[in-house]
């Protein structure tokens, strides 16, 4: 009998100090709350204004950051700065996106009272030098007194801008078994001024889309060409366009 309340009050002492542990464990978590960028889906993404009208002067792209501890009473504000300023393809601020301590924006740059998430709208400016060079914007989350930097690899994100076209992500994988695997700006160009589809980083949600694409795109080629015997649609290197497999 002794035996067996030596076993009880042992194992009631394991669990009074694995309750004592997981507490402060916890308070140490909540009291250490940290920010870092979602690189769950990308630590990066490329833009372009290239399949905008062009008298859209700006567009958002959306940053996921999230926080490690327990949700907060209050709003807590978190600071982002750009990390790449000295670079020579460094984005400026003012002149490629809205600076993030800029009214417009800067009240957005918090973690509302009850939540753990937040999606940091990082405004681009349509800039004259986009339509022939690239930007890059790479993003960091300061420490300050609410938080500090969170997972190490997570720290930053890098939004890369243009006004040129670039080649969808998914052009190889999707849109070559429809549109042919040759891609280049003025094919891309056509197809949107012959479909009015855009948004060519996605799969389309109905699957029909992408084979009418395909006889629309071939049709009009077909009828540009038989109009401009002498100078087909081509690529600015001469190679000429072709929607074929």
């Amino acid at each position: 009998m002794k035996h067996l309340y030596a076993i009880i009050a042992s194992v009631a002492g394991m669990l009074t100090l694995a309750t004592s542990c997981s507490v402060n464990e916890m308070d140490t978590y909540e009291n250490d709350p940290a920010i870092y960028f979602d690189h769950e889906t990308a630590d990066s993404v490329a833009y372009s204004f290239f399949t905008l009208d062009s008298h859209i002067p700006r567009d958002t792209v959306w940053v996921e950051t999230i926080t490690m501890g327990l949700p907060s009473d209050q709003d807590r504000p978190f600071t982002i700065v750009q990390t790449n300023t000295s670079e020579s393809d460094a984005a400026q601020p003012g002149v490629h996106y809205i600076p993030f301590d800029d009214p417009e924006v800067r009240d957005s740059i918090r973690i509302s009272a009850g939540e753990v998430t937040r999606l940091v709208p990082v405004i681009l400016l349509r800039d004259e030098s986009l339509k022939s060079s690239t930007k890059r914007l790479v993003l960091s989350i300061q420490a300050n007194e609410y938080f500090r930097p969170g997972i190490d690899a997570w720290r930053t994100y890098t939004i890369t801008m243009t006004d040129t076209a670039i080649k969808p992500s998914i052009w190889d994988s999707y849109w070559s078994n429809y549109l042919g695997a040759s891609w280049g700006p003025e094919k891309l160009r056509f197809a949107i001024e012959a479909t009015g589809y855009k948004d060519f980083e996605e799969r389309p949600i109905d699957p029909g889309l992408a084979s009418w694409m395909y006889t629309v795109c071939s049709q009009r080629l077909e009828e540009y060409n038989a109009k401009h015997p002498d100078e087909p649609l081509s690529e600015a290197d001469g190679t000429l366009v072709s929607f074929d497999y």
